[in-house]
């Protein structure tokens, strides 16, 4: 595995070499196919990288910031304020049960999302609040509906308040634009809807890896990870909701910890509703009619060549908020 993902090694060699993005390109495809196909692009970089003398040694150990993350990186070393810290959740399968954790953290350069599923590393990070900074050793990237989060395992480190570690502000991403449902376009990203839930669905339950947080699949009754091969998976929420804001209503698509946020309520009842040892429609009818401001991006449902909303940030409408977007 690389600490250096094939974009962030390209953009070195493209800075420090002098070559073009085709001219890289061209490269790894020649040996790729001198190879029969027997590597994958990254090896194939890494290796070109060598042939032109870059001390990769160096740049593997090189710290990152949080703009410089890029998929596949592996072994990185990051430090980041905590924004928002989403507690320890605790998971239960037939055949294993465990905790997996997350948070935000923010640096000069941005925000990512950490994941934790070593628990090991549970007690150290149990009482952190908010402004703390957090050094990890040894995290992977991993791409998640766009977004780069920091994974944690086995060979993981965590460091809480560090000396000599100090983020001297974090940078914002820019405010989210308010806007009404029939002013969206394909291409908006971190938009602010405010409306009122007409419709909620009952949640689906999606295998991920336990070590990676990646969606496995079942081959003869055995989950794989592509990653970690075969794995006894935990199960994330996803649940669609109906937003309406008087303009019109979009098909809103909420993960994970937003899943839990839309309905109210935590991991622990989350694993009550999978079980359906507790009543979805008594949850559902809690929920129908709630004013809610959701913040996210515009993606297109191929399927159904429409429109549809997935969620960032969920919190409940302020009335006097929702009135003042009404009347605009």
């Amino acid at each position: 595995m690389f600490t250096l993902g094939f974009d962030e090694l390209k953009k070195r060699i493209m800075e420090e070499k002098g070559l073009s993005s085709d001219e890289i390109d061209s490269k790894v495809k020649e040996r790729m196919d001198k190879l029969s196909g027997l590597i994958s692009k990254e090896g194939a970089i890494h290796i070109i990288a060598n042939e032109l003398g870059m001390k990769l040694l160096n740049l593997n150990k090189k710290r990152v910031k949080i703009n410089q993350l890029s998929p596949g990186m592996r072994g990185i070393e990051l430090s980041g304020k905590v924004v928002n810290f989403y507690g320890i959740k605790e998971f239960k399968t037939e055949k294993r049960s465990g905790k997996v954790a997350s948070m935000l953290i923010g640096d000069e350069t941005g925000k990512t999302r950490i994941v934790i599923w070593e628990e090991k590393l549970m007690p150290l990070i149990e009482n952190i609040k908010q402004d703390d900074i957090i050094k990890v050793t040894s995290g992977y990237v991993r791409e998640n509906n766009g977004y780069k989060e920091v994974h944690l395992g086995a060979d993981s480190k965590v460091d809480i308040n560090p000396e000599g570690e100090a983020i001297d502000f974090v940078a914002s991403l820019g405010e989210f634009t308010r806007k009404k449902i029939s002013e969206l376009n394909e291409s908006d990203k971190r938009i602010s809807l405010i409306g009122t839930i007409v419709q909620i669905f009952e949640p689906k339950f999606y295998e991920v890896c336990p070590e990676c947080g990646k969606r496995v699949r079942q081959d003869n009754g055995i989950f794989k990870c592509l990653e970690h091969n075969e794995v006894t998976p935990i199960f994330n929420p996803v649940i669609t909701v109906f937003l309406d804001d008087g303009t019109d209503a979009i098909r809103v698509v909420c993960f994970r910890e937003q899943a839990e946020k839309i309905l109210g309520i935590d991991s622990t009842i989350m694993q009550k509703v999978q079980e359906k040892t507790i009543s979805f429609d008594e949850l559902k009818k809690s929920i129908l009619g709630s004013q809610m401001v959701i913040n996210g991006k515009v993606t297109k449902n191929a399927m159904f060549n429409k429109l549809e909303f997935i969620a960032s940030q969920i919190e409940m409408a302020d009335p006097k908020v929702l009135v003042e977007q009404l009347l605009v």
